[in-house]
């Protein structure tokens, strides 16, 4: 069904298809790592009721669905254009942000789609750095759920760094699958985080 799509009337597979396509392998990938988890440390006596198990599992949506947002970004090829930061061709919101139509601008647009996905990155890195302060001041928090709050903030540091670094440098292939692979490993490290609130 994706490849499919750069088989007919294009040459390279529909954006939105990418999309749906890395996103299936997302959620399998979350789910083997959470299960993962739960082989290895087994059935928990206890299931932890605090406030991190909603603000972790938010978190680690928002995670998914930058994810998603960079998969458009690759699809759009949206990362040739607008190669300066943190302005868009000297200003804050891009001039051509608007496309076709709704679904044209969200899934088609390159400023829109790169417009988007630093917005939502932004909101991650401080969702992230903020979650390991507060892990950290919460007595009540398990050290291991401490330990994967500053996991995450490490990761989705060095994961926006690295995007900015590869925006900056017009994409080449090497940074490309490195801010991909850190993705992953922000998903990776997400997920833990999730896993780990629920055990006493």
């Amino acid at each position: 069904w994706m490849v499919a799509s750069g088989l007919s009337e294009r040459v390279s597979v529909a954006p939105e298809r990418l999309m749906t396509h890395l996103g299936l392998a997302l959620a399998l990938f979350v789910l083997l790592i959470w299960t993962a988890l739960d082989a290895w440390n087994g059935a928990p006596r206890v299931e932890e009721r605090s406030p991190w198990r909603g603000w972790a599992l938010a978190f680690l949506g928002a995670v998914f669905f930058q994810s998603l947002l960079g998969a458009l970004v690759a699809g759009n090829d949206a990362g040739l254009v607008y190669n300066d930061w943190p302005l868009m061709n000297g200003r804050f919101f891009p001039s051509d942000y608007v496309g076709a139509g709704i679904w044209s601008t969200l899934a088609h647009s390159q400023a829109a789609v790169q417009f988007n996905h630093r917005l939502i990155a932004y909101a991650v890195v401080i969702a992230g750095i903020a979650i390991a302060v507060m892990a950290q001041r919460d007595r009540l928090l398990v050290p291991h759920g401490k330990q994967a709050a500053l996991a995450v903030a490490v990761v989705v540091s060095l994961q926006a760094a690295l995007g900015v670094w590869t925006l900056v440098a017009a994409v080449p292939i090497s940074l490309g699958v490195l801010h991909q692979a850190g993705a992953a490993v922000l998903l990776a490290a997400a997920t833990m985080f999730a896993w780990r609130v629920r055990r006493p």
